[in-house]
C-alpha cells in the first residue's frame, strides 16, 4: 500500500464505518464520510505531492494500468476481478476463475480485455501449506502455464522465457526455471531481493523443491510429463550452483527422476531413470524389444526404452540431462554389436534376423572389409549368420574366409544361409 505515496501526501479510505485520511505515512484523520455501495471500500489518491506534478502522474499511473498483466491476478487469495479505467475512454477488466483438481491442485482460468484485445490463460497450480512460528499455515506454489497447440489431442506445458520469484506479486529474483514460484518469503523493502541467508526463506525454498518433486506425479497422470515440461523443470546444472537459493529444485526433481516411474518410455508408460535406454538411432529401438533389450545387458530389472520424443538431440538442454544428470545410457549400433552373442542370436525368430539385416543394411561400418585405414566391422566375427540348422556362425574367419554361402537350387555339404532367410 506504501508505493500510493509516490504520488499521494494523503490518501482518503472509507470503508463500512470507517472514513479518514492518512497524514504523514502513519497519521489517521476523521475526514466526512463518502456514500458507499454494500461491502464497498474505496481509496481516494489525490495527486498532491509537490515533487509530481498532476499530469505526471495521472500519464505514469495511465501507462502502468494499460500494462497491468492478467497475471496479476494469479495468486492472490482474496482478489478475482479487476477492472480499470482512465479518463479519455482507455479501459480493461481482468477475471480469474478457479476449478478444484484435488485438494492441492487447482487450475486458474484467467481472461482480461484492454480497450479491444482479448487475451486467456490456463494455469496448472499446486500448493503446500508451511507452518509459520506463529502456527498460522501460509502456502508454497508453483503454477505451470498450460497450452494447446491447434490441432493436439491434450494439453502441455508452455515453458517461460523469465520466471521471477512471486510474493503474492512479482519480485526481481530470478529463478531459472520455466513456471511461476509464489510464497510468503521475506523481501528488502523495494522488492529487489529475497536474501538467501534469512532461516525463513531457506525453509520455504526447501518446501517448494518438496512441491515440486511431489507434483511430478500428479503431472504425470495428467499425461503432461514430455519434452516441454522438461524444459521448464531445473534441469541446467550451471543455472543452479551449490550456492544458489534454490538448488534443491535441481537436487530433489533429479532424485524423484531417478528413483520414481516418472519418465515415458516407447509404450506411454512410465518408469524411473535407471530402468531406461536410449536408442540412437530409432531404428534401434524397432528391432530390440524391452525383453530383448534386458536379455542383450543381461540385467536384472526389465529394461525399455526412453519415448522417442525425448530421445531426440534437437534440444541439447534436455538431452544433456537425460543422460548426464539422469545417467541414461545412449545404445547405438556399436553397443549392439558389441553385446550380441550366439546364445542372443539362436534364440530369435527368423523373422527377427530378417528385421537384423535389414538394419544392417544401414549400418555399413559394423560389417565392412578392412581397407585404406579403415578397421573391419566387428561383426564380421560376430555369429550373425544363420544356417539351414539354426545355428549360427560369424561371416568370416579370422583370416577373412568366408563361413557361409548363400543357398542353391541343389542341396550342398556347404554350411549355407538359412533359406527362408
Amino acid at each position: 500500500f506504501k508505493s500510493v505515496y509516490v504520488y499521494t501526501a494523503m490518501p482518503n479510505i472509507h470503508s463500512a464505518d470507517e472514513h479518514f485520511r492518512i497524514r504523514d505515512f502513519v497519521r489517521p484523520q476523521a475526514i466526512p464520510a463518502a456514500s458507499l455501495s454494500p461491502g464497498e471500500t474505496l481509496f481516494t489518491l489525490r495527486f498532491d505531492r509537490s515533487d509530481v506534478s498532476q499530469e505526471t502522474a495521472f500519464q505514469e499511473i495511465a501507462a502502468r494500468l494499460e500494462t497491468l498483466s492478467l497475471r496479476t491476478l494469479l495468486f492472490l487469495r482474496q482478489i478475482d476481478q479487476i477492472a480499470w479505467e482512465v479518463e479519455g475512454g482507455r479501459h480493461g477488466a481482468f477475471l480469474r476463475k478457479s476449478q478444484a483438481v484435488s485438494q492441492t491442485v487447482r487450475k486458474a482460468l484467467l481472461s482480461g480485455a484492454r480497450d479491444k484485445d482479448d487475451n486467456h490463460e490456463e494455469w496448472l497450480v499446486f500448493q503446500r501449506p508451511v507452518r509459520t512460528d506463529s502456527g498460522k499455515d501460509l502456502p508454497v506454489e508453483i503454477a505451470f502455464l498450460l497450452r494447446k497447440e491447434r490441432g493436439a489431442a491434450r494439453q502441455s506445458v508452455a515453458p517461460l522465457n523469465e520466471s521471477n520469484l512471486v510474493v503474492f506479486f512479482p519480485t526481481d529474483k530470478e529463478t531459472h526455471v520455466g513456471f511461476l514460484i509464489q510464497g510468503p518469503y521475506r523481501t528488502t523493502l523495494s522488492r529487489d531481493n529475497v536474501p538467501s541467508d534469512d532461516s525463513w526463506n531457506s525453509t520455504l525454498a526447501s518446501e517448494t523443491a518438496s512441491l515440486l518433486a511431489d507434483s511430478l506425479a500428479g503431472l504425470r497422470d495428467m499425461g503432461l510429463i514430455d519434452i516441454d515440461l522438461l524444459k521448464a523443470l531445473p534441469i541446467r546444472v550451471d543455472d543452479f550452483p551449490e550456492s544458489f537459493m534454490f538448488r534443491l529444485l535441481f537436487d530433489k526433481v533429479r532424485k524423484a527422476f531417478r528413483e520414481t516411474d516418472l519418465l515415458p518410455n516407447s509404450d506411454g508408460s512410465c518408469r524411473p531413470a535407471p530402468r531406461l535406454k536410449l536408442a540412437r538411432p530409432t531404428g534401434i529401438r524397432e528391432l530390440l524389444s524391452s525383453k530383448q533389450l534386458t536379455q542383450l545387458y543381461e540385467a536384472d530389472v526389465p529394461l525399455e526404452w526412453l519415448h522417442e520424443e525425448l530421445s531426440s538431440d534437437r534440444n541439447h538442454s534436455v538431452y544433456g540431462y537425460l543422460t548426464n544428470e539422469l545417467e541414461i545410457e545412449v545404445v547405438t549400433p556399436s553397443d549392439v554389436a558389441q553385446l550380441l552373442s550366439r546364445e542372443f542370436l539362436e534364440a530369435q525368430s527368423d523373422e527377427w534376423v530378417i528385421r537384423f539385416y535389414g538394419f544392417l543394411q544401414e549400418q555399413e561400418a559394423l560389417w565392412r572389409e578392412g581397407r585404406r585405414g579403415k578397421a573391419s566391422g566387428p561383426l564380421r566375427s560376430k555369429p550373425i549368420i544363420r544356417l539351414e540348422d539354426g545355428t549360427h556362425v560369424a561371416p568370416f574367419t579370422d583370416d577373412d574366409h568366408s563361413q557361409a554361402y548363400l543357398p542353391s537350387e541343389h542341396k550342398s555339404h556347404f554350411p549355407t544361409v538359412k533359406r527362408n532367410v
